[in-house]
């Protein structure tokens, strides 16, 4: 029975790991969107 609360520490830990991830993952894009400017260029007309 013991071994049941054994298995569900690595398994918080990992969700706990998979949410911080999941977070910095979106700081990231979050300050990689703001730190691109609000307008952006028109797109060039293609040469071909």
């Amino acid at each position: 029975m013991s071994q049941g609360v054994r298995a569900a520490r690595p398994v918080e830990l990992g969700i706990a790991t998979a949410v911080l991830v999941a977070f910095g993952l979106a700081a990231a894009v979050a300050g990689l969107l703001a730190r691109t400017p609000a307008r952006s260029p028109p797109p060039r007309p293609s040469a071909a």
